[in-house]
């Protein structure tokens, strides 16, 4: 059987003067594009506006100009922000009133911009005259950018706004889950919440291990300590992942670059035929391969996405702007020359008008003179468009082999040495550079007292001392008196004179030596309020020598118990001090700790100083303590542990693996509590994927001219690759293919995402 390509010269060469007499453009020479239409992009969230000038063309979306983003507070601020972003884009937009909005997935309802925010962008576009054509939905045109690097890629995308947080879970391209939950101070918690749903509704099914973290509206360090928040968070039993999950960051302007090309590229997509229509017009040529190429390759990508857009508008005679399929009014880009009654748009105030990005239609081609020249002329383009497409297929079109390498995970627990003389890390000490850090804080605390003391008065009186002896007799001051168990002691010095001897007629008379003297008692107590006429004992003497009779009732003796300080609750209101300073020190370190510089915390105070209320044994109720505390502590950065991490997992590696190029996940926390006379230790655990190692060039050599199918299965059989897909380049060659290039220059090797 004689093959198409046996004919191809003749074909040519008959294609040549069949169209010849119709006088049709030559289709192999280039030409100029037409003009490229402006239409201005206004990226908004809750919170914030950004304006940017797109330059549409038949093959191509790009931003001329960009707004820096302004914040605003209300529906009025965000017309007069809106304006300022607009004044931003410089001359080039002064003549371009056709506006495409970018907006957040809160915004949406049933598909559609719900009514507050339709009020919203109403009155933006008719204080500044402008003519709204559609929408996109910013974590559509975020997933859609992404897919276009990452062909087949599986990931949770999670895009964070002032108040909502949108989580997207993608498996191998595909869009299978989207939900937007609020967001709290917790943000963690809150993609756990909408990651738990999934989860639940998928009855268990664990979710790809990778993180992929965006905003409009968060600056990037923001986004770097939502990053580790999500890489320390414990997310439990409810949400399980493939393995240990890794968190990437998209930068705020790579984001707003993303949304703006896809914004260009929906838009283009649905204008181009009025486009091409023009570039006809204009002398031009249809789109080169490369342009259907890309034309193509959008189709797919709104096909593979079609399970996550939401259902599209009733259909019109012309297409209509939107976010993958969902429009934002029919009439703003309803074609005057409908047969049907356009639907009114919910912006435009003024009549429906044309899009105005190339409405002209294809004029000057001369009719042939005989339906014979039609016929060959059809039957001419056809066969030489089918050997066109046959040699592009068979000698131009490119082949990607994407590999799934069969990944383990490699994990190590290491102690690291923090030490603040290192000047770089070193992986044979494992030793890393630290930072001293010192806070001088002051703290006030009480407790309340549990001493216990009798505290009152002694009883006082006066006492007659008797001196039976024949000589003076001196008591010093402190000479105790006693009653049964009380005593009583002088308050004074005393001389008793001796006693007088009288002889008489009948017999001796004695009279006794006597003096009044003042006595306190002993101890306090009412106990010592004695009666008058009370008979004491004076020190040891017998009754026959000293005695002594109170000559008046003792009164003031007085007894009751109180609380006091005591040395326990010296020590327990000194603990309630420390333990407060470290909790102010370890909080203060913890705030310190951002954008991979960690403060560890400590349970050690370098220096205190106190100053009570009150002396132990004084009466109180409170006692209160004014302590003053340094603390000191060591900071570390985590980019010192990476080179330690790798050295550690490297040894951990099976033969033919090596280090994904992913940085290690580290885990870490102190290992003894830092002091001035011990080393400081952390004790980490660092986890990574390993990937085997394959030659490239030999990949390509081993499938080089085989079948698809051949080729797959003998890459399979290799114990290091777990799945292969095959994607062609442009896309739609691939209906017309079934094997290999036969040039390894047209075989390119990658690694799926994971």
């Amino acid at each position: 059987m004689l093959r198409i390509m046996d004919f191809a010269p003749l074909v040519v060469v008959y294609c040549y003067f069949a169209i010849r007499p119709m006088d049709l453009t030559n289709l192999f020479t280039a030409q100029t594009e037409p003009p490229e239409q402006m239409v201005i992009c206004i990226i908004l969230t809750d919170t914030s506006v950004q304006a940017l000038l797109l330059a549409i063309s038949v093959s191509n979306a790009q931003v001329v100009s960009q707004s820096s983003v302004l914040t605003y507070t209300d529906a009025k601020n965000c017309v007069l922000k809106t304006d300022e972003a607009l004044q931003d884009l410089g001359s080039n937009s002064e003549q371009v009133n056709e506006v495409l909005f970018a907006v957040e997935d809160s915004w949406l309802e049933a598909g559609d911009v719900d009514a507050s925010h339709q009020n919203l962008l109403k009155e933006v576009s008719e204080n500044l005259s402008l003519k709204p054509i559609g929408f996109v939905v910013q974590s559509e045109a975020l997933f859609q950018q992404y897919l276009n690097i990452h062909t087949h890629f599986s990931a949770v995308m999670v895009l964070f706004s002032s108040a909502h947080i949108t989580v997207q879970v993608v498996r191998q391209g595909r869009l299978q889950y989207s939900t937007v939950v609020g967001r709290s101070k917790d943000s963690a918690s809150d993609v756990q919440e909408a990651l738990a749903r999934y989860v639940a509704a998928q009855e268990g099914e664990a979710l790809p291990a990778k993180i992929v973290c965006s905003s409009f509206v968060l600056a990037m360090t923001e986004l770097k300590q939502l990053q580790q928040a999500l890489l320390d968070f414990q997310w439990g039993d409810a949400v399980s992942f493939v393995q240990a999950p890794t968190i990437d960051v998209i930068d705020v302007k790579q984001a707003v670059q993303a949304v703006a090309y896809q914004a260009g590229q929906a838009l283009l997509a649905q204008i181009s035929p009025e486009m091409q229509a023009a570039a006809v017009d204009n002398s031009t040529v249809p789109q080169s391969s490369e342009a259907d190429e890309a034309t193509t390759q959008s189709a797919v990508s709104d096909e593979a996405s079609s399970d996550q857009v939401a259902p599209t508008s009733k259909s019109t005679s012309r297409a209509t702007a939107s976010s993958f399929g969902v429009p934002i009014s029919d009439a703003a880009l309803a074609d005057s020359g409908d047969s049907e009654t356009a639907v009114e748009s919910e912006f435009a105030t003024t009549k429906k008008s044309e899009l105005g990005l190339g409405s002209k239609r294809v004029t000057g081609v001369k009719k042939p003179s005989t339906k014979l020249f039609v016929g060959i002329g059809i039957a001419a383009g056809i066969v030489a468009l089918i050997s066109v497409v046959f040699v592009y297929a068979s000698f131009l079109s490119q082949l990607t082999a994407v590999i799934s390498p069969k990944q383990i995970t490699v994990s190590k627990d290491i102690s690291i040495t923090l030490d603040p003389s290192a000047e770089e890390a070193d992986s044979s000490t494992n030793t890393i550079p630290a930072e001293t850090v010192t806070l001088e804080l002051t703290t006030t605390e009480e407790i309340e007292t549990t001493g216990i003391k009798i505290v009152g008065d002694q009883a006082k009186g006066t006492v007659i001392l008797y001196n039976k002896t024949e000589g003076d007799k001196q008591f010093p001051e402190g000479t105790v008196l006693s009653v049964d168990e009380l005593q009583f002691l002088l308050d004074e010095e005393v001389v008793v004179p001796a006693s007088e001897v009288e002889e008489r007629a009948s017999g001796r008379s004695i009279t006794f030596g006597e003096q009044q003297v003042a006595v306190t008692a002993y101890q306090i107590g009412v106990e010592g309020n004695i009666g008058e006429e009370t008979e004491l004992t004076v020190e040891n003497f017998d009754d026959s020598t000293y005695s002594a009779v109170s000559n008046t009732a003792f009164t003031g003796g007085s007894s009751r118990e109180v609380r006091v300080v005591a040395e326990e609750d010296i020590a327990a209101v000194l603990e309630k001090a420390r333990q407060s300073l470290l909790a102010q020190a370890n909080q203060q370190f913890e705030e310190d700790s951002t954008a991979g510089r960690y403060v560890i915390t400590t349970e050690t105070i370098s220096a205190l100083n106190t100053q009570y209320s009150h002396e132990l044994e004084v009466e109180a109720d409170i006692l209160t303590v004014t302590a003053t505390g340094e603390i000191t502590t060591l900071a570390y950065n985590s980019s010192d542990l990476r080179p330690i991490a790798t050295a550690a997992l490297s040894s951990e590696l099976p033969e033919g693996y090596t280090i994904h190029d992913q940085e290690p996940q580290i885990m870490s926390a102190p290992a003894d509590n830092l002091t001035e006379e011990t080393e400081t230790i952390i004790e980490s655990q660092v986890t990574s994927q390993a990937v085997p190692r394959y030659d490239e060039a030999q990949l390509k050599t081993d499938i080089v001219g085989k079948s698809l199918e051949e080729a797959r299965e003998l890459l399979q059989r290799r114990e290091s690759i777990e799945k292969v897909v095959f994607v062609h380049h442009p896309t739609w060659v691939r209906p017309f293919v079934r094997s290999v290039p036969n040039s390894v220059t047209r075989i390119s090797v990658q690694q799926a995402e994971e």
